[in-house]
């Protein structure tokens, strides 16, 4: 990912987070819709606000259990069982 550990959800933090950027996606591993935390709408308003303060610019994909994701220089596809969900 562009980040290590999800940094973006807390801007206030001041540490350096720079990953390899070797994909330019942002990943919500084990996403379920009961956490509130990890629900899609929190997620969309939380990167909606990233996106004012931040101009944050990566999509970001909901990976429920027994999903994945596979990366393949620029395609991106969501695989495995259930609804994919990116934002």
């Amino acid at each position: 990912m562009p980040d290590i550990g999800l940094t973006w959800w807390e801007p206030t933090d001041t540490e350096d987070h720079v990953g390899f950027g070797i994909v330019d996606i942002v990943l919500v591993p084990h996403q379920k819709e009961t956490d509130e935390r990890s629900n899609e709408v929190n997620l969309v308003k939380r990167k909606e606000y990233l996106q004012a303060l931040i101009g944050f610019p990566w999509k970001v994909y909901l990976v429920q259990d027994g999903q994945a994701i596979k990366v393949d220089g620029t395609s991106v596809e969501h695989i495995g069982p259930g609804t994919k969900k990116s934002i």
